[in-house]
C-alpha cells in the first residue's frame, strides 16, 4: 500500500503558542513606565526594551499597547498591595501580628521592586484606563483587608477607618518613593524594627472612631 502524499488542501498543523515569561515581561514594562508615559510606548519600542519579538507581543496582547500596559500595571499593583498573600495572611489570628507581617513584606517588596510606590502615585489618578486599572486593584485590596479584619475581630470595619489605615501606609510609601526620601533599611533586623513601630501605629489607627 502506497503512502499518500500531503496535499495543499490538507489543514496545516496549528502553530505553537510562542513561549513568554509574563512575569519578566511585566516587570520590564513596569520599569519602563517609571520613566516613560504609556502614550509614548509602541510595540517596536517595547520589543527593543523587553527583548520580546513584536509578533509575540501581538499574539499575547493584541494590537493595542494599552492592553499590555494595563496587564503589567495590574500585575504590579497586586504585588505592591500584596493581593497574592491574602490567603496566607488569613491564617493569622492577631491583628497586630497580621499588620506587622504585611508591613515586613511591604518593605521587602519595595526593596525588591522599587517601581511599586512610584507607579502607584504617578498613575493612580490618571483618568484613563491606566488609572482605572490601579483603582480597581486598590478597591480589591480594601475588600480583602476588610475581610481580614472581620475574620480576626468578628465584625466589619468602619470603611472610613479602613481608608485611614491604608492612607497611613501609603504615606510611608510616598516617603520612600520621593526623591531624597526615606531609605528602606538593607539590614533585616532594622527592617523588623521599622515594621514593629509602623504596624503599631496602623493598628491603633483601626481603633479611631470617625463615625
Amino acid at each position: 500500500m502506497k503512502a499518500t502524499k500531503n496535499t495543499k488542501s490538507e489543514k496545516a498543523a496549528p502553530a505553537r503558542k510562542p513561549k513568554l515569561d509574563l512575569d519578566t515581561v511585566y516587570q520590564r514594562v513596569l520599569n519602563i513606565l517609571v520613566r516613560t508615559q504609556p502614550r509614548d510606548l509602541t510595540y517596536s519600542k517595547l520589543s527593543r526594551l523587553t527583548g520580546v519579538p513584536r509578533p509575540t507581543l501581538y499574539y499575547y496582547f493584541g494590537s493595542s499597547v494599552e492592553s499590555l500596559v494595563q496587564e503589567a500595571l495590574r500585575y504590579g499593583m497586586k504585588i505592591f498591595l500584596q493581593i497574592y498573600a491574602v490567603g496566607e495572611d488569613a491564617a493569622i489570628s492577631d491583628w497586630s501580628q497580621l499588620q506587622k507581617t504585611r508591613m515586613v513584606r511591604s518593605l521587602q517588596l519595595i526593596r525588591q521592586y522599587p517601581w511599586g510606590p512610584g507607579l502607584y502615585f504617578r498613575y493612580r489618578n490618571d483618568q484613563g484606563k491606566v488609572g482605572q486599572t490601579i483603582r480597581d486593584v486598590e478597591h480589591q485590596y480594601l475588600l480583602e483587608l476588610a475581610g481580614l479584619w472581620k475574620k480576626v475581630t468578628g465584625k466589619a470595619p468602619d470603611p472610613s477607618v479602613l481608608k485611614l489605615s491604608g492612607a497611613l501606609k501609603l504615606g510611608l510609601f510616598f516617603a520612600v518613593s520621593s526623591e531624597g526620601g526615606l531609605k528602606i533599611p538593607e539590614n533585616d533586623s532594622e527592617l523588623e524594627r521599622w515594621s514593629d513601630e509602623l504596624s503599631r501605629v496602623m493598628t491603633e489607627a483601626m481603633k479611631v472612631k470617625l463615625s
